[in-house]
């Protein structure tokens, strides 16, 4: 009687689970009519770039009506040749020089990146965020932290580097794979490296929806999709990157509400003070600065653009002809192309529940979307030329984190203070940033210039340090100040660089 009741149930949930149609992913090609409303489509479809009056982005195909009888032209993209996604070899995760022209499936994804925090104990840790969505087929979602006392709370700024939260944006996962071995295995390349691992705590995250990827099987990227997973393994329709609250929008943009992985990356977020973070994705070849979601400016607007900028100009120096080159005409100014390679989200299109706006607004940190490549699926062939048109970028945007002024913050007993540091007549709410509590540093990176700093702490009297001079180079001002109604202790500057 046991068995047949279990096999009842068993037919049951299969026939429950048939009932609702699983959902599918297209590729779309989309031309926008002059007098169509870009605002319209973004409800309909998940936008990956806009140029000129077409729009190429991810439809599911239930939605496939609405597009339409909403009068919009379109078109279906094949998928990427499987041949294309070549997967690597068995024993490529043990290998002295794993070769990086394939893509690991996902145990050997797994076994590589504990490989990293295991044979290089002095400089790398691992740590998982927390499991998938997935409950059929759970994956985790890892990050590694690389710094020279790994152990230790120092007073250096912490950098977060993530990719392919969209699941089949392939490249940036390989791409901060190899920076991540490059980093722990091979650093005497080049003394920028030990700089960086000396004076930078780092975080990566190589593969932020593990579901997404590994959505066809854990040995094939070939299925991967945008979207995240449901628990029983299907597509959510949850796109991880519209899934963030939003200070302009409201804690559930899209009325969804926030995904397993959603909450994990909100959670490790809050237990670290990252002040520079960039989220690779593809579809595009652009770095993308805040904000997404509206037309204002960040406090930061000029230094936002400067580092996007300099990230642009290395990857279009090292990269072949044409590359990050992408140009767009202004949503909100109607300027036209301001500066190839770079963009202000929302002058290009807008999005709500960014990560970028998260970070940037929610953790007061600083946080860029970089476009790495057009295709979103990468062949293999194409991953070296990649990591040479990127890497330089990659090094120098880490050291980015060193400009400005970066102080200490304690009590008379010599007690690291929780504090918020304002740049006076030029922070509003969101841009002001605070220490790490842990330690007490803080790091606010600054164009040249004069600044004078309002130093806020609970039970402490307000402070303000006047006059702090931010060069073009190093060394940076680094001031020391000891809070409870004693005068601020400037010392000389040390040199961060």
């Amino acid at each position: 009687m046991r068995s047949l009741l279990s096999g009842l149930v068993l037919a049951f949930l299969l026939l429950s689970a048939g009932s609702v149609p699983a959902l599918d992913q297209l590729d779309i090609r989309v031309v926008l009519p002059e007098d169509a409303s870009l605002e319209k489509l973004e409800t309909i479809m998940a936008i990956d770039r806009v140029e000129d009056h077409v729009v190429y982005g991810t439809l599911l195909d239930r939605d496939l009506e609405r597009l339409r009888m909403a009068g919009f032209v379109y078109s279906i993209l094949p998928r990427p040749k499987i041949s294309e996604l070549q997967m690597c070899p068995e024993g490529w995760a043990e290998a002295t020089e794993p070769a990086w022209n394939c893509y690991p499936t996902y145990s050997q994804y797994v076994d590589i990146m504990h490989q990293m925090a295991d044979q290089h104990p002095e400089v790398c840790r691992l740590e998982s965020l927390g499991a998938s969505s997935n409950q059929l087929r759970p994956h985790e979602i890892l990050a590694l932290k690389i710094t020279d006392n790994p152990d230790s709370e120092e007073a250096e700024p912490e950098i977060f580097l993530t990719s392919t939260m969209h699941g089949d944006e392939l490249g940036g996962y390989i791409l901060l794979l190899r920076l991540a071995w490059t980093l722990v295995a091979n650093p005497d390349e080049d003394p920028a490296l030990t700089k960086l691992i000396d004076s930078t705590e780092i975080w990566i995250n190589p593969l932020a929806n593990p579901d997404g990827t590994y959505f066809g099987g854990d040995e094939t990227v070939a299925g991967a999709i945008r979207y995240l997973s449901t628990p029983s393994g299907e597509i959510s329709g949850i796109d991880p990157n519209r899934n963030y609250p939003d200070f302009v929008a409201g804690p559930f943009p899209y009325g969804q509400p926030w995904a397993v992985e959603t909450l994990e990356m909100m959670h490790f977020a809050s237990l670290h003070s990252f002040v520079l973070s960039a989220n690779l994705h593809a579809g595009a070849e652009v770095v993308n600065y805040p904000w997404d979601s509206t037309c204002a400016l960040h406090p930061d607007d000029q230094w936002f653009a400067e580092i996007s900028s300099d990230w642009a100009l290395d990857a279009q120096e090292d990269g072949p002809a044409g590359y990050m080159d992408d140009c767009f005409t202004s949503r909100c100014t109607g300027e036209t192309c301001p500066m190839p390679g770079v963009t202000k989200g929302a002058d290009w299109y807008s999005v709500a529940g960014g990560r970028q706006d998260w970070m940037t607004s929610f953790r007061h940190g600083r946080e860029v979307t970089v476009e790495i490549s057009h295709e979103k699926q990468l062949p293999s062939a194409e991953l070296e030329g990649l990591w040479q048109s990127q890497r330089r970028a990659l090094v120098d945007f880490v050291g980015q984190a060193q400009r400005g002024i970066h102080g200490m913050i304690r009590d008379t007993g010599d007690r690291p203070l929780p504090a918020r540091i304002e740049v006076l007549n030029h922070d509003d709410p969101v841009s002001t940033v605070f220490t790490d509590p842990d330690v007490g540093d803080f790091h606010r990176m600054l164009l040249p210039g004069v600044y004078d700093l309002r130093i806020s702490s609970a039970g402490m009297e307000q402070l303000l340090v006047g006059g702090i001079v931010v060069g073009n180079g190093p060394p940076y001002p680094q001031p020391e100040i000891t809070m409870e109604g004693i005068a601020p202790l400037l010392r000389e500057p040390l040199e961060t660089e």
